[in-house]
């Protein structure tokens, strides 16, 4: 795992968290690193969990990055995201904290929330769980909007309108507790997410496979043939593994 400060300095991390907040034993982090930028990339098989300096955390799930201060004592806090990432914010008053994606701001005071916002998806997906937080799309046709618990905020390129959803929120928040937990999902669907997990490419016999759904609960660390395993018990499709590229065939 790595982190690159600007400036160019690189960070090897052993471990699965990094922590910014200040030492219980009195360290203090010098004024000369404050709103320095730094930028922590998790490729796919893992997810890492961050600590800012105020307290809060963000677990960054594979194939996904943010970019943040160390030490950030501008107005707001603001972190930058690309892939998907939970947060669980810290409240701090009149110093919100803001979440950048490719289509637009998420605001918040103190909550906790998912942000999935992968480029080839083409859609930035907002799923809160406790508190409040407002969303504020780039695109100017579209209104900002109020999120509370339990709501789900579709942000896509195939709509003027932003989809609002009432939603079980687990469903969408679980990776971070180890695990993928899928209700009447679509093949399609699942694939996605195992393909930036394992950094492999799925490839249907044909387009009828893809509308196949399931309901269950995959062990995100468990090896992917496991995954496949438990995905050709519906007698209903097999798998032919050639290196990373892996086809999915009716039986």
């Amino acid at each position: 795992m790595e982190i690159r400060e600007s400036g160019g300095t690189v960070l090897n991390i052993s471990k699965r968290e990094l922590c910014y907040t200040d030492d219980p034993l009195g360290f203090k982090f010098p004024r000369s690193i404050n709103n320095l930028w730094n930028t922590l990339y998790v490729p796919s098989g893992s997810d890492y969990n961050v600590i800012l300096a105020d307290g809060s955390e963000i677990k960054v799930n594979s194939k996904s990055s943010i970019r943040f201060k160390i030490n950030d004592t501008q107005d707001d806090r603001v972190v930058y995201l690309s892939g998907e990432a939970y947060f669980k914010v810290e409240n701090i008053d009149n110093k919100p904290f803001v979440v950048r994606t490719s289509k637009g701001d998420i605001r918040v005071l103190g909550t906790e929330f998912n942000v999935r916002n992968y480029d080839d998806e083409k859609a930035v997906i907002t799923t809160l769980e406790k508190g409040m937080i407002k969303y504020n799309p780039k695109d100017v046709r579209k209104p900002s909007i109020i999120i509370l618990p339990g709501i789900q905020v579709i942000d896509d390129d195939y709509s003027n309108e932003l989809r609002i959803e009432l939603v079980n929120t687990y469903l969408y928040t679980s990776w971070k507790d180890g695990k993928y937990i899928f209700e009447d999902t679509s093949l399609e669907e699942i694939m996605k997410v195992l393909e930036k997990w394992y950094d492999v490419k799925f490839i249907y016999d044909s387009k009828e496979i893809k509308k196949i759904h399931y309901t269950g609960v995959l062990k995100k660390y468990e090896n992917i043939n496991s995954m496949l395993d438990f995905l050709e018990t519906s007698e209903e499709i097999s798998f032919q593994i050639f290196g990373e590229t892996i086809i999915i065939k009716n039986k």
